[in-house]
């Protein structure tokens, strides 16, 4: 639930919500639209104070030189000197549980950098903010828990949550702000309780949302880019896609009616998109090899049925990922999530690709690139996992990285990815090769 703050308000957060223990501060400003000689930089600053009111030492102010509490309680999560980008552009967050016993509150300040030089004030700021938000989707998640056993308690609406600031977007924030670790968070809880979706475009995201918001009794999370996307599936494809939560892309596989040599598997949209692209590369120097294209929406379809009521039973499992074949899964978030869902499966052949804390500010391109996650990356990792290609694939590797060092020198000399990368499409599997 966010407080929106005005000046000079108090706000006794532990006093009107008795189980917070977590909250985010966020604050956010529009790019400077008034000539007054420089952008816009507003600063938000943590002040940890004791009972006299003041802090205690130069340590209890947290800010962009000072992003984190020797306690771990507060943390300044990087400086922002612009604005650009939608939603916060900083963020400070805070644990209670970890504030030490002679801090007896935290006072939040917004300042402007070098205001008196670059000649601005609050008044010539457009849409600035500043907002609390609370940590409490695991208590939402245990109260529904207990609701469900209560047979008298009536259903109400899923809380659904859209995480569309992804860490595969950090065009002007690097990697500070956000991180897919709320993924994580979220699977952990009851079974009963917790969905997760990541529709691979537009047309699934309706698909899915249209689902969450008519549910009852849970907690529903979608991840969803705020870019545009490639459609990959008309609507009507996108629900019975959506419906079954996973299964394999026909139109994107060549092994109809035999084995596959291998199974490249994808969640999330952007995995969705260097997976498809790195498919069109390995048909077109490899077209021998038979590739099968699992795309995953539902999460929890990876648990096995005993431990979600969305997971697959073992034979279907084996159905669609094979019981022996390598599995080269390139993933939205974390990589361990998948392995922890996975682990009991009888296919223990499967690579996982996703976030590694890699980043800075970038292209977008460059970010998959810095986590493995890239199409040319991809390609290695899929011909190194199959040593029936023996001495054949030689070439291929040592052309895939030519390309990533192409892809340096590319964006350090123009500051933009790959036209190769910018424009391609699927084009049948062709890609643009």
């Amino acid at each position: 639930m966010p407080i929106n703050l005005s000046k000079g308000q108090k706000v006794d957060l532990t006093k009107g919500n008795p189980g917070l223990t977590k909250i985010m501060v966020g604050l956010g400003w529009d790019v400077n639209s008034f000539d007054t000689g420089g952008d816009f930089d507003l600063d938000a600053a943590a002040f940890l104070l004791g009972e006299s009111g003041k802090v205690t030492s130069s340590g209890d102010f947290v800010f962009y030189g000072n992003l984190k509490h020797s306690s771990g309680a507060v943390e300044h999560l990087g400086d922002n000197l612009t604005g650009e980008g939608d939603g916060d552009d900083e963020q400070i967050m805070v644990d209670l549980a970890k504030v030490p016993a002679n801090i007896e509150r935290i006072a939040f300040t917004c300042t402007i950098y070098d205001a008196e030089n670059r000649r601005q004030n609050f008044g010539q700021v457009s849409n600035a903010f500043i907002r609390i938000v609370d940590s409490m989707v695991a208590q939402h998640a245990k109260w529904l828990k207990v609701c469900n056993q209560l047979p008298w308690r009536q259903k109400i609406a899923s809380l659904n949550y859209v995480l569309s600031s992804n860490v595969w977007q950090q065009d002007h924030n690097g990697f500070t702000h956000q991180d897919p670790g709320f993924l994580d968070h979220v699977a952990n809880k009851k079974a009963d309780v917790v969905r997760l979706y990541l529709p691979p475009d537009a047309n699934c995201l309706l698909s899915c949302f249209d689902h969450c918001i008519k549910s009852r009794n849970y907690v529903n999370v979608m991840v969803a880019s705020k870019h545009p996307r490639p459609q990959w599936l008309t609507m009507e494809q996108a629900v019975k896609h959506c419906t079954q939560g996973i299964g394999i892309w026909q139109w994107a596989s060549n092994d109809q009616g035999c084995e596959p040599d291998v199974v490249m598997a994808c969640c999330g949209d952007t995995p969705t998109l260097e997976t498809l692209a790195a498919v069109t590369i390995l048909r077109h120097y490899l077209p021998d090899l038979k590739i099968r294209v699992v795309n995953v929406v539902d999460l929890m379809k990876l648990q096995p049925h005993t431990a979600h009521p969305h997971g697959l039973t073992d034979e279907d499992y084996d159905v669609i990922f094979t019981r022996d074949k390598p599995i080269i899964f390139a993933f939205h978030g974390y990589p361990s999530l998948v392995h922890e869902l996975t682990y009991r499966r009888h296919n223990k052949n499967i690579h996982v690709l996703g976030y590694r804390e890699e980043g800075t500010i970038t292209t977008p391109f460059d970010m998959r690139v810095q986590n493995d996650i890239d199409r040319f990356d991809l390609v290695i990792d899929t011909v190194k996992r199959l040593p029936q290609l023996g001495n054949t694939a030689s070439y291929l590797i040592q052309e895939m990285q030519d390309k990533l060092v192409e892809h340096r020198q590319y964006i350090t000399t123009y500051g933009q990815d790959l036209p190769e990368v910018r424009d391609w499409k699927w084009n049948d599997g062709k890609g643009n090769y």
